[in-house]
């Protein structure tokens, strides 16, 4: 059985890195987990809206309770002036006059605690209304950044996929630089749930030095070579020409 096993394990072991490895599309994070760290940090999550709706039903239930102090300060002040008449055989009296003042303080301290339930709401709730219009507004909210986070998820696995097919495509500075700013953008949306869930890496740029040369094309010259003409040589001075 061992021997049946080793051509097996050696044959693995002689595949190329490129085979074992996973694409690099696959290693992308789950979607639903960077949608679940997105909405988290935006503070979009759905079961937000569920807790504030139950809270509206318990606190309809509970009563307002009010306390309330009351003080009073009374300062009277009275004067009184009386005179006196007496009425005798003899004539008539009158004075000494009576005078007198009276003062009278008074301070009054009261408190008050009641509780005050509103029935009325348990048919019909105000705050289930505000709860609704926030609801809708972050049911909003919550699809433009879900649509943001899935066109820069798909766009990038587009470009990994491309990085796979066309190996050619990935030693392009500029393609490379567009799968960066996919990644930096999925992470920014989740909060840095990308990079720490992520387990992708680029191919490395292929280095130039590697690359053959070209070899100097020769300049040839195309121009036609004509054959000189064959003269006739030049006569003895005065002989005639031929």
């Amino acid at each position: 059985m061992t021997l049946r096993l080793l051509p097996i394990l050696m044959a693995l072991f002689l595949l190329p890195a490129s085979i074992l490895a996973a694409s690099l599309p696959d290693s992308l994070p789950p979607l639903a987990r960077l949608e679940q760290a997105a909405l988290a940090r935006a503070g979009l999550d759905p079961a937000k809206i569920g807790r504030w709706e139950r809270n509206a039903r318990r606190a309809v239930a509970l009563p307002r309770l009010q306390v309330g102090y009351e003080q009073q300060s009374q300062n009277n002040n009275t004067a009184v002036i009386q005179d006196s008449i007496s009425v005798t055989a003899s004539g008539i009296t009158i004075g000494p006059e009576s005078n007198r003042v009276d003062q009278d303080f008074g301070n009054d301290r009261g408190f008050e605690v009641k509780a005050v339930w509103a029935l009325d709401e348990l048919l019909f709730n105000r705050d289930e209304l505000e709860i609704s219009r926030e609801s809708r507004d972050l049911y909003l909210l919550r699809g433009r950044l879900q649509e943001d986070l899935h066109q820069a998820y798909f766009e990038l696995k587009s470009q990994l996929l491309r990085f796979e097919l066309e190996p050619e495509t990935a030693q392009n500075p500029f393609e490379r630089l567009k799968a960066q700013q996919w990644m930096e953008r999925l992470n920014s949306l989740s909060g840095g749930e990308f990079f720490r869930l992520a387990k992708i890496s680029l191919p490395p740029p292929r280095n130039p030095e590697s690359q053959p040369e070209s070899l100097p094309e020769e300049n040839h010259d195309r121009r036609p070579h004509h054959a000189p003409k064959n003269r006739a040589p030049r006569p003895a001075d005065g002989g005639p020409a031929p």
